[in-house]
């Protein structure tokens, strides 16, 4: 072999090592990029109020969910006391914040509630307790019914109230607030009656009472891109800590997030 062929064969292997290493520089860059832009989206934990409003436990006509510090801040007019439904302008949502450095897009949040186990439950505290209340659920029909002979009645329909959509977030460094993700109204109605038919009765105790942190819990899977266009599905776990209970569905507790792996 001349000296001639082996400087070519020298140079030819040189230039494929050259390009080879430019290739995978070039995709340590792009994923280097790709992960410097990804959004990272997570929710946060939040002190949870829940206030029933009305006269008496069978005369509930309004229940709010709001984290403290918004009941603290938005107190209910007087001249709506007073009325059979107090209007809010939006109900309790879990707070998702975007923790990454790239914006997430076509957001969608989906909830995951076992309503079958939470009714049973609810249905069986209120025959021990005496109380004229009971829940229905037919997931064929998708229909969700409170009935109560001393109040009202109640229809919802859970389906139609699982999944919200949103166009995007933006990541912390721009946006403080995050985005509000609210949970279904039926949810909140299910957990409010949860806690008042197990408080009032007699044969109530604690143990009993932590015992419903295993029954309140909601599943959110959410769903989005990045600015490239790349997909992402995460799910978080959701539950109550209860610190304090009184009558009427009245509560304080900790809203507590967990990221399933």
């Amino acid at each position: 072999m001349t000296t001639f062929n082996v400087l070519t064969l020298f140079i030819g292997s040189a230039t494929w090592v050259a390009a080879l290493l430019g290739l995978l520089s070039f995709l340590t860059v792009k994923k280097q990029h790709r992960l410097a832009m990804q959004p990272q989206l997570t929710l946060v934990r939040q002190r949870v109020r829940g206030v029933g409003r009305g006269e008496g436990l069978h005369g509930i006509h309004e229940i709010r969910w709001a984290e403290v510090q918004d009941l603290e801040e938005d107190p209910v007019p007087e001249d709506a006391r007073s009325q059979a439904v107090y209007r809010r302008p939006r109900d309790y949502g879990a707070r998702l914040f975007n923790l990454g450095n790239g914006s997430a897009k076509s957001i969608t949040a989906r909830w995951e509630v076992e309503y079958a186990s939470i009714v049973a439950r609810i249905n069986e505290l209120a025959e021990r307790a005496s109380v004229n209340n009971v829940w229905q659920y037919d997931s064929e029909k998708n229909t969700l019914k409170f009935d109560s002979k001393e109040g009202p009645r109640i229809t919802y329909f859970p389906e139609n109230n699982l999944t919200t959509y949103h166009d995007y977030i933006l990541p912390c460094a721009v946006e403080h607030k995050g985005l509000n993700i609210e949970l279904p109204r039926s949810f909140i109605h299910l957990v409010s009656d949860l806690v008042s038919v197990c408080l009032i009765q007699k044969d109530a105790n604690f143990d009993e009472l932590n015992n419903l942190e295993n029954l309140i819990k909601i599943r959110l899977l959410l769903t989005f891109d990045d600015i490239a266009g790349n997909k992402y599905s995460i799910k978080h776990v959701c539950r109550l800590e209860l610190y304090e209970l009184g009558a009427n569905g009245a509560f304080e507790a900790t809203w507590i997030p967990e990221r399933c792996v």
